[in-house]
């Protein structure tokens, strides 16, 4: 997911393009001109649209994320929208509007060009087309301006009603995501929306092949991987692995019930299952050389730095310095406990 080619950058804007919409609009072009699609003209005016109408829309929907406290992110596009996602840090219906935004944009866009069509006389049959065969629609427009008019409405609308499909990433997906997840930790609604958006992909990829469809294949295909990486990505940030001391400990809650932050904070402030008769397997396991002590207000100050910045960007943003800090931090507070118990008030276990 991270083949991506730099397109350009406005002020804190970075937008960039997946190679997926490269190739597909390589393909496009090459089909128009042996003759297999519609002509070059045809082809030209509808990529053109496509990637306009995809760039104006993500570009609203980042704009209204930033106003809304939203971190600056690189834009990835590819032919129905953005992969990018924004971490909206406000209440729910805030995060709704911004994964609605490139809907409600598109659907404003396809009325305003719906009207600049009726006025430069265009008659009512070609405003409501065959949605599964705009082509022929097309065939029908002589005039250069109008049918490069029409692509763009004709666009506009398909990309606004395949974004209300519920698969991630597009529009419908991202509301299930923005519906299910906590404020501050995203993993919830992904799971949610991967888990729904794989089985639409699924059911569309069927039905798309049974009529023939190729592009909408396509769609299901590409769509359902990009879930599919999420989901695993979700996992990830859910139980990036298990310090030795909680995997011995069968008998508690298990680390992936919790969020990513609750792990942590259990980890760093609730060692409440500690018991250091571990397996003697795990005493032979190399123990990773502690960092010189630091204060504890920088060292607290640090911490919730990196758990501030995992629930934005999630556990796989982390630098390996980040890293090894929370592991300095899981030791001083292991030590520290480790005193606590040994104290005569109240003797270590034998």
């Amino acid at each position: 997911m991270q083949w991506v080619l730099p397109l350009f950058t406005a002020g804190r804007l970075s937008v960039r393009i997946h190679v997926v919409m490269v190739l597909y609009v390589a393909f496009e072009l090459v089909l128009s001109v042996s003759g297999a699609r519609l002509g070059i003209l045809h082809i030209g005016a509808a990529l053109g649209a496509l990637a306009l109408n995809v760039i104006f829309r993500e570009v609203c929907r980042a704009l209204a994320a930033q106003s809304l406290g939203a971190e600056p992110l690189p834009l990835v596009l590819w032919p129905l929208g953005s992969l990018s996602s924004h971490e909206v840090p406000g209440p729910k219906l805030a995060r709704m509007v911004v994964a609605l935004g490139g809907t409600a944009t598109g659907a404003a866009l396809a009325v305003t060009l719906a009207g600049v069509l009726l006025l430069a006389g265009v008659k009512q049959d070609l405003i409501f087309f065959h949605l599964l065969d705009p082509g022929a629609t097309a065939a029908r427009i002589g005039s250069t301006g109008v049918l490069v008019l029409w692509w763009a409405y004709a666009v506009t609308v398909l990309v606004t009603l395949l974004n209300l499909i519920p698969i991630f990433p597009l529009d419908a997906g991202r509301a299930i995501e923005a519906a299910a997840g906590d404020r501050s930790i995203r993993r919830a609604g992904i799971l949610l929306a991967t888990r729904v958006g794989m089985i639409v992909s699924l059911v569309v990829f069927v039905a798309a092949m049974t009529a023939s469809m190729e592009r909408l294949m396509g769609l299901a295909v590409f769509a359902g991987m990009v879930c599919w990486f999420e989901r695993r990505r979700a996992e990830f940030i859910a139980e990036p692995g298990l310090p030795a001391w909680r995997a011995v400990d069968s008998h508690r809650r298990r680390a992936r019930d919790l969020d990513p932050l609750e792990r942590l904070e259990a980890d760093l402030d609730n060692l409440e299952s500690l018991d250091l008769d571990l397996d003697p397997r795990a005493s032979s396991l190399p123990k990773p050389q502690s960092p010189d002590p630091i204060p504890d207000d920088q060292g607290e100050a640090e911490v919730d730095a990196i758990l501030a910045k995992i629930s934005r960007s999630g556990m796989n943003s982390l630098t390996p310095e980040e890293r090894a800090a929370l592991d300095s931090a899981r030791e001083r507070k292991l030590r520290a406990e480790r005193r606590n118990r040994d104290t005569p008030n109240n003797p270590p276990k034998h």
